[in-house]
């Protein structure tokens, strides 16, 4: 929500990013119940938007270590795809998830701790 508004971005990709965010992790509450795979269907095409503009602003603010980080673990979600869906290597799918999970909560880490700095810098620019 608050990359969306430290990043700079036009009041309608503001927007878009923000709630196609937060709609997609509140459907995440769902992936407990028998509509799991519709959930994470639902989710994960609302998180397109999410991601296309996390992606646009750190590449656009410089993070190019994030931004590369962050394609790293759309890799990562595309073989987690590509085995839940095919059922090639099932047997590996718990492991590639959890390596998946913790690779983007490093990910989203790392973000906020830039994000914390990026807003820490502006404050003392504004005291002057």
């Amino acid at each position: 929500y608050q990359f969306a508004q430290l990043i700079k971005f036009s009041k309608t990709s503001q927007k878009l990013i923000q709630f196609s965010g937060i709609i997609s992790m509140c459907a995440g509450f769902f992936l407990f119940t028998r509509y799991h795979d519709i959930i994470i269907n639902i989710s994960g095409l609302l998180a397109i938007f999410a991601f296309a503009g996390t992606f646009t602003g750190l590449y656009k603010s410089g993070w190019k270590n994030l931004f590369w980080f962050g394609i790293f673990n759309l890799l990562l979600i595309a073989i987690n795809n590509f085995i839940y869906y095919t059922h090639h290597l099932f047997a590996w799918l718990p492991v590639v998830q959890k390596i998946t999970f913790l690779s983007f909560l490093v990910w989203v880490g790392l973000i906020d701790i830039g994000l914390y700095k990026l807003a820490i810098l502006r404050k003392e620019k504004k005291r002057g």
